[in-house]
């Protein structure tokens, strides 16, 4: 789960996508940080980022950021 003050710079720090989980279907997927404009110095927070799932089409998610590959790995993963 992310931290309530992470910013993008924070998403752009960690050289890994943004994990975003569906909370109604629990849909997941990775957003490559150069979709959301991730990027150094970019303070822009993340909890203000709109995204919506592509398969129930619902607002309410959650937002992942990962320390690793192997997290984001492990993430889509338990998706499946």
């Amino acid at each position: 789960m992310i931290s309530p003050s992470a910013d993008l710079h924070d998403v752009w720090k960690s050289h890994q996508p943004l994990g975003v989980a569906c909370k109604h279907c629990q849909h997941r997927a990775l957003v490559a940080r150069e979709r959301i404009g991730a990027r150094q110095g970019n303070l822009h927070c993340v909890d203000t980022l709109k995204f919506r799932c592509t398969k129930c089409k619902r607002h309410i998610v959650e937002l992942h950021l990962f320390p690793d590959h192997r997290s984001a790995k492990r993430f889509m993963a338990e998706y499946r």
